[in-house]
């Protein structure tokens, strides 16, 4: 029996084959998308990740009951679950095939013993939390991210992992009064965000009275339900300490891939050593130039907006192959979205330097900003990279630390992407008090401390004199 044809075929019904699909059925394509799931249309964004995670932070500040935060999430699960279900997407013009996909040669898949072939596919598979074996002689409960909004009547949560998940999660739960303990490997949270930012949610969960441990890991957990600590490297178990009771564990360890079930070697696909596939620079097997990779499966940063990013790449490449455009993986921006939120944008300080990158940094806090002094953020800090270009400096990237700071990003980063000169706020008509005004002093205070000295001053006294 011959393949049943498509255009483009999507595997996995995630925030990246969702995206290429539903962008490639709108402009005419046939597509097909296979999801072995049924219960995993929207892939881990909806069910356990992206919505579920921010519905609980907002409902945490809302709420004093646990059982009220859950069953909010749960309604914003639904009502986003109602628009992008089975039946709404193949309204939208998509086939959808439940079911596991393997590769039975280059261009041909076989779901439920039968095959289906396309011009293009792209595997949009995502990534699995990753785990860690625990002796747990009490019978913790151990769950990751995709449980975690399962459990029940948590009164003393162990969170193992000090980076974004791990710390937004410990978050909603101090939010709400419950005991949590936060365990990191290293000497402090988010690792991969600079000292300052790390520091200032520290002080955060720690003024919600969350118990934070550094170098330290988890041994097992004992019969009374106590995690017993150690020093990292430390093998030596007669200084063990111990925890109160914890009712739930939660692993936030990073995540990884797995494309076992593909058979990817039939497809052609090189596999490094690492079993990982091998792909160019724009996102596309080297071996079968027909099977492209997006979202978590991919490698890049596991964000739902990078995955939107490929859906954007991909379908644009193929629609004008002789200008080629590659995934920004320089200028992915990322927010932690704990109630001091981390809001990266634009290029990192390790980036400019390994690319001998001239800027310098204009940096501080929100002390004398009259809208964080009547909203009590004053302690919130910033770190802006400034590059000096032919005629006029231009904004490199930089991370905020504060309350929304992942919506006082989004003019910084335009005026980043865009190159707009840095005019384009000093000049630019704010309304008092809002927040995003307090880049425009930023930048009119760093302008004065730069270029007005004593020699200008007497300069304008005259041009003041003589002018009408």
């Amino acid at each position: 029996m011959k393949p049943i044809k498509f255009d483009v075929i999507c595997i996995g019904a995630g925030s990246g084959g969702l995206a290429i699909g539903l962008a490639t059925a709108k402009i005419g394509l046939k597509v097909l998308i296979i999801e072995k799931d049924s219960d995993n249309i929207d892939g881990e964004c909806l069910n356990s990740g992206c919505i579920p995670s921010k519905a609980l932070l907002h409902a945490s500040r809302q709420y004093d009951s646990f059982n009220k935060v859950i069953a909010y999430v749960k309604e914003r699960q639904s009502i986003i679950e109602h628009h992008e279900s089975i039946e709404s997407l193949e309204d939208q013009g998509l086939t959808i095939l439940i079911g596991a996909a393997r590769f039975t040669s280059k261009n041909v898949l076989e779901v439920n013993k039968k095959k289906y072939s396309a011009k293009k596919i792209v595997i949009a598979t995502g990534s699995k939390p990753r785990t860690i074996e625990l002796k747990n002689h009490g019978q913790v409960p151990i769950v990751t991210n995709e449980h975690i909004f399962e459990i029940t009547n948590p009164t003393h949560v162990g969170i193992i992992g000090g980076g974004p998940i791990g710390c937004e999660i410990a978050q909603a739960f101090g939010n709400l009064g419950i005991k949590v303990t936060l365990i990191e490997r290293g000497n402090r949270l988010l690792p991969h965000d600079p000292q300052f930012a790390g520091n200032l949610v520290q002080k955060n969960l720690k003024d919600l009275g969350i118990t934070v441990c550094y170098e330290q890991e988890v041994v097992e957990v004992d019969y009374g339900n106590r995690m017993h600590l150690k020093p990292v490297g430390n093998d030596d178990n007669s200084n063990d300490k111990l925890s109160n009771p914890v009712s739930h564990i939660l692993l936030a360890l990073g995540r990884d891939r797995d494309f076992s079930d593909l058979d990817l070697k039939t497809a052609g696909i090189r596999i490094n050593d690492k079993g990982d596939p091998v792909l160019d620079s724009y996102n596309r097997s080297v071996s079968n130039k027909q099977v492209v990779f997006a979202g978590d499966a991919s490698g890049d940063p596991a964000f739902s907006h990078m995955a939107e990013e490929h859906a954007r790449i991909h379908v644009t490449n193929w629609l004008s192959p002789f200008a080629f455009k590659k995934p920004r993986l320089n200028m992915v921006p990322w927010v932690t979205f704990t109630n001091y939120q981390v809001a990266k944008f634009g290029k990192s300080r390790k980036n400019l330097d390994s690319n001998n990158k001239k800027y310098r940094i204009v940096s501080g806090d929100f002390s004398r900003d009259d809208r964080a002094i009547t909203d009590s953020y004053q302690d919130a800090r910033y770190e802006l990279y400034i590059g000096k270009g032919l005629l006029k400096e231009h904004l490199l990237g930089g991370i905020v630390v504060s309350p929304h700071a992942g919506e006082l990003v989004q003019e910084l980063m335009l005026v980043t992407e865009q190159k707009l000169p840095l005019a384009s706020i000093r000049n630019k008509f704010y309304a008092y008090p809002t927040a995003g005004r307090f880049w425009q002093k930023v930048l009119l205070d760093d302008l004065a401390d730069r270029w007005i000295d004593n020699k200008i001053r007497q300069i304008v006294r005259i041009l003041f004199t003589i002018g009408r």
